[in-house]
């Protein structure tokens, strides 16, 4: 049994290679020679490569790695705090140190909420968890972070019971990074 393509003779196979070429060879063409560039958010600085043609990036610039120091005492109610003037602010993680828990309990948490007003009825609890004990430290990552806008904050309410302090850890950004409003 023999196919037509072992019939065709060799000035045929050239004509396919050239026709076949000229449909296919721009897009390599084009791919091979494009000039691509990536660029930072906001006038930053754009991404660079290494001698060795690595790209070589990080999450964010070290100068904007910011930490909130929130101490923890019984009955101290809500404790506020505003992301910087001009900044946007992205939440990577939370570690609650405990000093004192005598009583865990249910009624013995810790909230973390995406407000300064520790409401959480339109959803703003970030993170709630009850410390089981006395000198306990609990961390608590998030990924991929959660976004607050400039005109926001968060804020941290623990129960009665509980004396200790939390750190929020996270990085600031241009306003313009996080388009879109949040907040209630």
């Amino acid at each position: 049994m023999s196919s037509r393509s072992g019939r065709m003779t060799r000035g045929g196979w050239i004509t396919f290679g050239v026709v076949l070429g000229a449909i296919i060879g721009p897009g390599v063409a084009l791919a091979a020679f494009s000039d691509v560039r990536i660029v930072g958010v906001g006038g930053s600085q754009p991404a660079e490569v290494t001698g060795a043609g690595q790209l070589q990036v990080g999450e964010v610039d070290p100068r904007r790695i910011s930490r909130f120091n929130v101490l923890l005492i019984p009955r101290l109610g809500c404790r506020a705090t505003a992301v910087p003037a001009g900044s946007s602010l992205m939440l990577k993680q939370v570690v609650i140190h405990v000093f004192k828990n005598e009583r865990p309990s249910d009624g013995d948490r810790v909230h973390l909420y995406d407000n300064k007003t520790c409401d959480d009825r339109y959803g703003g609890e970030i993170v709630s968890v009850t410390p089981q004990g006395t000198r306990t430290t609990m961390t608590i990552p998030f990924e991929p972070g959660v976004a607050l806008p400039s005109n926001g904050g968060f804020s941290i309410q623990a129960g009665d019971n509980i004396t200790g302090m939390v750190y929020v850890l996270g990085y600031t950004m241009p306003s313009s990074a996080l388009p879109i409003k949040l907040g209630k």
